[in-house]
């Protein structure tokens, strides 16, 4: 009755069961604010189909606060919503885990609406009040990453729960650090079917030479880095330079404009560059900090 939540939405997993991030947030699937967040507030960030078909690819990060439920005016505003010592940066961390957990089970999502300071239909009922989104604040449109021929399973346990582990251990390794990295490897995957192939080369190229900032990134320089950092054997490490020296090969092909005959090639192959950029890249960002 007296329980309410601000909420962070998303759109791209999904994520089957509750889950506590520590701080006074949780992550949980949609079917847990159905109480709070009715679909219609949001349909303008959502076609249709979506609406019918894909809602449990939905969840949300909150934060739970307690409230005084009081009889007044039914246009009133409810009066001391927000909790003492709910964290003030609640979207920011909110948006950090989720990029975490994009990156973490290699799947696109996106910040869909903020919906502060909501009360339970339930309770709002019961005290004859209006039961409507408030200052809610809108984020993208979803159509945009929908794909309707893909029947997405549901997101692993195990690897959601990796997530929250690296996520609530992010003050004792090194994330403050590599948490840029882990933004722009998250919106390399949102573009995805949106931007060009190159694009997102060039993307995670800057990803490497970001890494080794001390370096000089010349592929020899980087393959050596990436395959010292990431093998675990002298065989891993030969594989990884070799797949590192063609990436950043098909990245100077970009960038010079593909003419010759080599660069030519190169950007035939240019779909396992994507791979093996995206693999590397979210091995190396996630390694540190394990």
């Amino acid at each position: 009755m007296d329980l309410g939540l601000d909420v962070d939405l998303f759109y791209g997993v999904r994520v089957a069961e509750k889950y506590d991030l520590g701080g006074g947030y949780f992550i949980a699937p949609f079917d847990e604010f159905c109480d709070y967040i009715e679909p219609r507030w949001f349909k303008d960030r959502a076609p249709d189909q979506v609406k019918a078909r894909d809602l449990e690819l939905f969840f949300g990060i909150a934060a739970p606060f307690r409230w005084k439920p009081e009889l007044r005016h039914v246009h009133a505003p409810l009066r001391d919503r927000r909790p003492r010592g709910v964290p003030l940066l609640f979207h920011r961390v909110a948006a950090e885990f989720a990029e975490l957990l994009s990156v973490v089970l290699e799947c696109p999502i996106t910040w869909v609406y903020d919906f502060p300071c909501v009360v339970s239909k339930t309770s709002l009922q019961l005290l004859g009040q209006h039961h409507g989104p408030g200052s809610a604040r809108a984020g993208e449109f979803v159509g945009n990453f929908r794909d309707p021929f893909r029947k997405q399973s549901p997101a692993s346990p195990d690897r959601v729960r990796h997530a929250v582990e690296l996520f609530s251990k992010k003050s004792k390794t090194n994330y403050a650090t590599i948490a840029p990295l882990i933004h722009r490897l998250a919106e390399a995957q949102r573009t995805f079917g949106r931007f060009a192939k190159e694009d997102r080369i060039l993307d995670l190229a800057i990803i490497f030479e970001r890494y080794f900032p001390e370096e000089k990134t010349y592929k020899k320089e980087l393959s050596r880095n990436v395959s010292s950092l990431l093998g675990a054997s002298n065989e891993e490490n030969a594989q990884i330079g070799e797949d590192i020296d063609r990436f950043y090969r098909t990245r100077n092909a970009i960038v010079h404009g593909g003419k010759s005959k080599g660069d030519a090639e190169l950007l035939k192959e240019i779909d396992q560059a994507l791979e093996n950029g995206f693999k590397y890249a979210r091995a190396l960002l996630l390694n540190s900090i394990s």
